[in-house]
């Protein structure tokens, strides 16, 4: 199961036993051949009938309760949309009484809310707070993104572990992700801002001078010097506050879904 159609559409005609050959770009080749690297996959023989893959996006979570023997969650738990407590509730949600979830992959990668960021052992401990029982567990450092054409190699830590369903698991509750602040999921509540609204000020009026000064074609350079004077600003911490801003807005029109 995944929410990009792609790599399931790949996936789908291999286990199938076609044979399909691809393009790679490594992101930093190692040499000049390594730019556009073909290769023909195919699986060493086909899957019995039966095996399907699901395009879905697990926001929505529209699985059955009690409806799988196992569920295996590979590389996946560090980059859910989920609080890790409510996704190890679900999991059990969807398990059938005695059933096995098996894990593999890095626990660290959650950094967005540091309340959310878990060390390996909260992790099972969280596993064993929502109905399930560790029955192994192992914490390797592995090869990862090791393309024997890219320059660019790295080792992950992961944590696996094989985990039964020894108890139901309370309903984890509202859909709503604790990373969205409670007057978005509900815009009739009142708005708490994360800063003053005196210092989120300072920022606007610092990008209303910049985009009056971008009109007179100057550099950064010649920007920061007449700004850093406006905004009591080092000569250097306006060139940096100039770059990321305007920075900012070419990525702001580059990806702007309303273009």
């Amino acid at each position: 199961m995944d929410i990009n159609p792609l790599p399931l559409a790949c996936a789908k005609k291999l286990i199938e036993g076609e044979a399909l050959e691809l393009t790679d770009f490594p992101v930093t080749p190692k040499d000049i051949r390594s730019y556009a690297v073909k290769s023909k996959l195919r699986a060493r023989e086909p899957l019995r009938e039966g095996f399907e893959f699901l395009v879905h996006d697990l926001e929505e979570w529209a699985l059955r309760g009690e409806s799988f023997d196992l569920v295996l969650t590979p590389w996946f738990i560090d980059v859910s949309p989920f609080p890790a407590g409510r996704l190890f509730a679900l999991i059990n949600q969807v398990l059938k009484p005695g059933g096995f979830w098996l894990n593999h992959g890095p626990v660290g990668f959650n950094k967005r809310m540091l309340s959310q960021y878990y060390s390996v052992e909260e992790v099972l401990h969280l596993a064993s707070k929502t109905g399930f029982k560790v029955l192994k567990q192992t914490v390797d450092r592995l090869p990862y993104f090791q393309h024997p054409d890219s320059g660019y190699w790295r080792l992950e830590q992961a944590l696996s572990f094989a985990a039964e369903k020894v108890s139901p698991c309370a309903d984890p509750g509202s859909r709503q992700s604790s990373e969205l602040p409670a007057w978005v999921e509900d815009t009739g509540k009142p708005i708490e801002t994360a800063l003053a609204t005196e210092e989120m000020q300072k920022g606007f009026e610092f990008s209303l001078a910049l985009c009056k000064k971008l009109r007179e074609r100057k550099s950064i350079r010649e920007l920061a010097g007449e700004l850093s004077q406006d905004f009591a600003l080092t000569v250097e911490q306006a060139e940096y506050l100039i770059s990321s801003t305007l920075m900012q807005w070419q990525d702001l029109n580059r990806y702007n879904p309303m273009k």
